[in-house]
Order: C-alpha cells, then sequence, then structure tokens
C-alpha cells in the first residue's frame, strides 16, 4: 500500500524485535526480513533497531547485513524526540536522507546514536507482575515458565536475537556504522540530584546548561570534559565520562517495564558535601568506577548448550507423541483400525452386534483429536440411545482425561441434539418461548389427537402412528389433502393445537430442526461448520442410505 501511494515513499519496519506485533518479535514474528515480506523485501532497505537493542545487537545476525540500521524516537513524547537517533552527512531534503538510508553509505550516513538497550522495556525476558526478571539462560533453565505464577514468561529482545544469530565475532560484519550509547541529560542530572526526572529543580538546571550554546547530544557526545566540568561541575563530567567508556550500572528492562541505568550507585557517588568538614584535608575521597559494561552480560555458550538440549528434548517429546499416538489404536483389529484412522469422505461400517462398534466410535474421535488436530468442539458423536450416550462420553473422558483440550466433543442422541437446536434456535430468534416450551410423551399425544379427531378413541392410535410416519418421511398436512383429506385436517388440527400449547412431539425434535435446515439454510451453514465431524452409530433400522446425500 505504501508502495503504491506513491514511488518515492519508504518503508522502514519499525521495532523490529519487539515482542509484541514487530517484523522478528518472539510472539508474533518471522524468522528474517525475506520470510517476513517475501517479494517485496527487495523494497526494504533499512530496518529500525527499537528501543531494547543497540548496532552489535544486530550484528550478531548475518540476514541483517543487507540494511541500513536505524533508531528512531517516540515521536508521542517530544521531550524525548533525539534520544535515538541517526547522523547524516546530507543536505537537508527528503531525497538526501532517504538516499543515505538506502544505501548506507559510510559518507552520507554516519550511524545512530542509542539509549543503552538495556533500558528498553523488552530487553530481557521476564513477568512483570511476579518481579520476573531473566537473562536467557535463566529462562532456558526454568523452560520459559515463570517461577511464581506457572505460567510462560515473555521472551525479550536479547533471548531473540541470540536465537537468530549466526555470528560471535561481529567484525565480520560489513558496512558497519559507527553508533553511540546516551544517557538522556535530565536522568543523569535526577541522578546527580537524588530527584526525579521531571522534578523542577532538573529541568531549572537543565535549561541552564542549554542555555549555555551547547544543545544535548552534543554535550553527552562531543563536548570537552574539561569544557564540562567548567559548565556543569565535576560531577557531571564524571558521569558523561563514565556514559561514553560505558561504565554504568544496569537493571535490565523487562515484560514492559524499563530498565535502569546509573552512572553511580550509593556507594560510589563523588558527591559527599566536604566544605564544612572540619577535618576536610585528612579526608580522601574514593570513587569506585564500575567495568566496562559487555554488550551480553551472560554465558553464551551456556545459552548455546542449553539450546541444544531443549531441542533435543523436544526431538524426544515429538517421538514420544507419535509413539503415543500410534498406542491409541492398539488392542483394535486390522478392519476397526481402518475405520478408525478413515479421514477423507464419507464411511459406512456394517457390523453386527458385540463386534465393538462403540469402541471404535470412541477411539475413532480420540484419533481425530491426538492424530489429525481437529478441534473436539467440532466433532458431533450421535446414537439412538441415552445408555450408549452415556456409554462413549465416559470412556471418552476417561482417554481425555490427561489431555489439554479447550473444549470436548458433543456426545448425545438424535433427539437430544434435535431438542437442543430447538432451543438454541428459539433463543436466536428472540423467542421467550424458548424458555417454557415443553415435550409431549405418546399417551399425551394419544390423548390430544383423540381430541382434535373428535374423541374417537379407537381411531386415536392409529392415527398418531400415521402422523409419526408422516413426519419421519418429512410430509406436512398439505401433502395428505388429495389422498387423504381426514387425516390432513386431523394433522393440521394437532399441530396447530401443538403451536398454541408451545409444545413439540417427540418426532418434532427430528422434524422441526430438519424442516428448519431446509426452510433456511443459513442455519444449517452454521451447524455445518460447528459440526464439521460426524460420527453415529446406526442400528438395523436405518436402511437405503445414500452417500451422496451425506
Amino acid at each position: 500500500m505504501v508502495l503504491e501511494a506513491n514511488e518515492n515513499c519508504f518503508f522502514v519496519p519499525a521495532h523490529i524485535w519487539t515482542p509484541w506485533f514487530s517484523v522478528l518479535g518472539s510472539k508474533s514474528g518471522f524468522d528474517s526480513i525475506a520470510e517476513c515480506f517475501a517479494d517485496l523485501a527487495g523494497h526494504i532497505y533499512a530496518v529500525e533497531t527499537g528501543l531494547s537493542t543497540d548496532p552489535p545487537m544486530n550484528w550478531m545476525c548475518s540476514f541483517l547485513d543487507n540494511y541500513t540500521l536505524t533508531a528512531n524516537s517516540d515521536a508521542h513524547s517530544p521531550e524525548r524526540l533525539g534520544r535515538n537517533s541517526n547522523r547524516f552527512n546530507t543536505e537537508l531534503s527528503y531525497h538526501a536522507i532517504i538516499g543515505a538510508m538506502k544505501t548506507g553509505d559510510p559518507l552520507h550516513f554516519f550511524g545512530s546514536i542509542d539509549l543503552f538497550p538495556q533500558e528498553g522495556k523488552y530487553h530481557y525476558d521476564g513477568h512483570r507482575k511476579c518481579g520476573i526478571c531473566w537473562d536467557p539462560v535463566e529462562t532456558l533453565e526454568h523452560n520459559g515458565i515463570c517461577s511464581k505464577c506457572g505460567k510462560p514468561v515473555t521472551v525479550g529482545v536479547m533471548n531473540r536475537v541470540v536465537q537468530l544469530s549466526d555470528r560471535e565475532d561481529l567484525s565480520l560484519r560489513k558496512n558497519k556504522h559507527p553508533f553511540n550509547s546516551i544517557i538522556p541529560l535530565k536522568e543523569m542530572l535526577g541522578e546527580l540530584a537524588g530527584v526525579g526526572t521531571n522534578s523542577k529543580k532538573v529541568d531549572q538546571t537543565y535549561m541552564e546548561l542549554i542555555k549555555k550554546g551547547i544543545p544535548e547530544l552534543e554535550l553527552l557526545l562531543d563536548t570537552p570534559l574539561e569544557d564540562i566540568k567548567t559548565m556543569g561541575g565535576e560531577e557531571l563530567a564524571e558521569a558523561i565520562c563514565r556514559m561514553r567508556n560505558r561504565e554504568i550500572y544496569i537493571q535490565e528492562g523487562f515484560d514492559g517495564e524499563y530498565g535502569i541505568i546509573k552512572v553511580f550507585d550509593e556507594e560510589d557517588r563523588p558527591g559527599v558535601d566536604l566544605r564544612h568538614c572540619l577535618f576536610k584535608d585528612l579526608v580522601k575521597q574514593e570513587c569506585r568506577v564500575p567495568p566496562a559494561r559487555k554488550m551480553i552480560d551472560f554465558d553464551l555458550e551456556e545459552f548455546r548448550r542449553l539450546t541444544e538440549v531443549k531441542a533435543l528434548e523436544d526431538k524426544d517429546q515429538e517421538e514420544k507423541k507419535k509413539t503415543d499416538k500410534k498406542k491409541i489404536t492398539t488392542g483394535l483389529n486390522p478392519q476397526q483400525q481402518q475405520a478408525v484412522e478413515h479421514f477423507t469422505g464419507p464411511l459406512l461400517v456394517i457390523a453386527g452386534p458385540g463386534t465393538g462398534k462403540t469402541r471404535v466410535l470412541t477411539y475413532r474421535v480420540l484419533h481425530l483429536i491426538e492424530n489429525k488436530n481437529i478441534n473436539p468442539g467440532n466433532i458431533l458423536a450421535l446414537t439412538f440411545t441415552n445408555k450408549a450416550a452415556a456409554e462413549i462420553g465416559e470412556r471418552l473422558d476417561t482417554l481425555l482425561k490427561e489431555k489439554s483440550i479447550s473444549s470436548k466433543p458433543l456426545v448425545t442422541t438424535f433427539h437430544a441434539l434435535g431438542y437442543a437446536i430447538l432451543r438454541e434456535q428459539l433463543y436466536r430468534a428472540g423467542e421467550d418461548a424458548a424458555a417454557s416450551f415443553s415435550i409431549l410423551d405418546p399417551e399425551d399425544r394419544k390423548r390430544i389427537i383423540q381430541r382434535v379427531a373428535g374423541n374417537e378413541k379407537g381411531r386415536a392410535s392409529g392415527i398418531a402412528d400415521a402422523i409419526e410416519e408422516a413426519k419421519q418421511q418429512l410430509k406436512n398436512p398439505k401433502d395428505f389433502e388429495s389422498e387423504n383429506p381426514e387425516l390432513a385436517d386431523i394433522f393440521r388440527k394437532y399441530q396447530d393445537y401443538l403451536k398454541e400449547q408451545n409444545t413439540y412431539d417427540l418426532a418434532d425434535l427430528l422434524y422441526v430442526p430438519v424442516k428448519l435446515f431446509g426452510d433456511q439454510p443459513g442455519i444449517l451453514d452454521f451447524y455445518r461448520e460447528k459440526y464439521r465431524w460426524i460420527l453415529s452409530i446406526k442400528t438395523s433400522i436405518m436402511r437405503n442410505i445414500d452417500l451422496s446425500e451425506v
């Protein structure tokens, strides 16, 4: 869409490593830029590294060698503009800036300015609510499961980068642009003053420094330390010196929690005021400087080893699953196993009493769930009796007890299914009758037919059978008007009475839903989609099955 808008548009994937909604993120990302953009990958020339990475981290992945690494800041936070930024040596024009990023020419693109990546809120792995922050090795040691709540931790950027990395010697990366890591000036002033970054004291000191004519980035990166001492004092000069040398204290960000970068800890701050000390000439202030922080502050070799171990364990688990899948058909004869494993198209199994029909149906359901990854909620198993449905349901509950499934297959009788469909569709139609309709038993049906037939007691049973047979054949009163007007009249009066009393007979539990499917294709499509796998034990009364209608 961007390219079609204008040929001069320049598309740059943003914060490519962030776990959520990014090109390479651990939650929803791809394993390369090319895999994401496919035939359009040739139009991608630059990527934006995001707050939680810096160029050296991206240099670990050779598939990023052909892309210019850019750094941008939050446009929705004006004061933070520039804390991640890019250096250009071009004229101030759109085409010149785009050209520098497109080619990566080191004469025109001078590299990036980044926050220390550990300050990004998805640098390490963890659980914010549980206070768990882990490096990639710790995550592997815990199998990615939070030790407090037992849920999977959010895998951060460093872990994801190392997973996709294929390079340890970063000097092999071609076209490496310079980069600088910074701590925003206000954060540094807040640390030195022992107050929050947004305090009035920090604002005042910040503006006093800027008014002396040196922009923030120039002050942080290029201004001589002696000049900084003159402008802002020795503490500020020491802090900026440590920042430039990467001699800092770090608390990594994780799972949406920003990291904390400091230049002093509580013991090595040089800010103790000795002006009023009686023996200040005898006191020597020593300032402990932290060692320069490495990009990877965990055992990379151990990470590789644990990754290999986990891969082997996953492979063993996969093999075990395959073995378990084979086991679910043990105990079946070849014909039963063939019926269980059938997958494409309708299948009719003809078998006599005691041949294991219920067992085959039960294991077929298990096979579909375990071996074919069918959603259990899409499986419908039908029987003619409540006893058979209960038996199959109990067997499935036992077989699926240890399985992690979000839904269960529906095991029921034909009439119970019709009842459920009837009630559901009445509710969908917004009819209050759904909450109060009743089902006639056979004796009540005969009495009602006797009443509408004019108290002809001797004929009620025969008329009831005729109406039931008509419903089984999906006929209505109009179908009998010419050949049997009397039956048509009684049939019509009987149906009117049932409607008036919000009542249905047993035959209606099949008759009404099937008629509904014929009259309203949308309802039929709904249940076809809901129950995509239908299994049934059919008794001998089911004859002349037309498989083309299945």
